[in-house]
């Protein structure tokens, strides 16, 4: 018994080339994303406790959470720069970029602010009896307990971007799923090229999952204070 389909991926194999160069410009565009909005999350959820209306701020942090990448990568890309900023408007590989890295910090800044209070107060009023000042006690106290506290959800949100990077062919980004739909308009095979994108995803995220969960069982995660 047959399914009926004929299978032949030997049509892939001219387009294995561009395959390989989508494959990384999907990884180039979730690290950039990642590091940038992990970045500037982290940045972000220190000042979000001592901002004067905090709660103000924490509910613009929510309001872009809420929005969804898709809107954000829309509304990067068409954002009027030219007219408003004078600047010339990012290529799409670089508004998807912002779009993604927006969402990353949204969520970092979150979850740091959280961790900076869930730091225990008997280590850090032990740094201060030992005469630390406060740039060492954030350096040597607060920030590695901050770090392993975020650690998992970061990871996780990075293999949420890598997921989430084919949003980028909507606005003409040349990753993987750009790539998979132009090969399937070009070879008239269906099912081919998106076995192909998910042999590609699986690649990258099944190590980052595995990772991450060698990560959650380890004493490092698991000491504190």
């Amino acid at each position: 018994m047959t399914s009926g389909y004929d299978w032949n991926f030997s049509v892939l194999i001219p387009f294995a080339g561009a395959f390989a160069r989508a494959t990384i410009v999907t990884v180039e565009l979730s690290v950039a994303s990642f590091v940038i909005g992990t970045a500037s999350g982290i940045v972000a959820g220190a000042i979000l406790r001592t901002l004067p209306g905090s709660r103000i701020w924490l509910l613009v942090n929510d309001s872009v959470r809420a929005v969804p990448p898709l809107v954000l990568v829309f509304l990067v890309y068409f954002f009027p720069t030219r007219e408003l900023l004078h600047i010339e408007p990012p290529s799409p590989f670089w508004a998807s970029v912002i779009a993604f890295a927006i969402a990353q910090a949204a969520y970092t800044a979150d979850i740091v602010r959280i961790a900076v209070d869930q730091v225990p107060k008997t280590v850090v009023l032990a740094g201060l009896a030992i005469g630390l000042e406060k740039r060492d006690l954030w350096r040597f106290i607060i920030l590695p307990d901050v770090v392993r506290q975020i650690a998992p959800a970061e990871i996780a949100f990075f293999i949420g971007i890598v997921r989430l990077s084919n949003l980028a062919s909507v606005i003409g980004t040349q990753e993987v799923v750009y790539v998979s739909r132009v090969i399937s308009a070009q070879t008239f095979r269906s099912l081919e090229p998106w076995l192909a994108v998910a042999a590609v995803y699986i690649v990258l995220v099944v190590p980052l999952t595995v990772f991450l969960r060698e990560l959650e069982r380890s004493s490092w995660f698991k000491r504190r204070g």
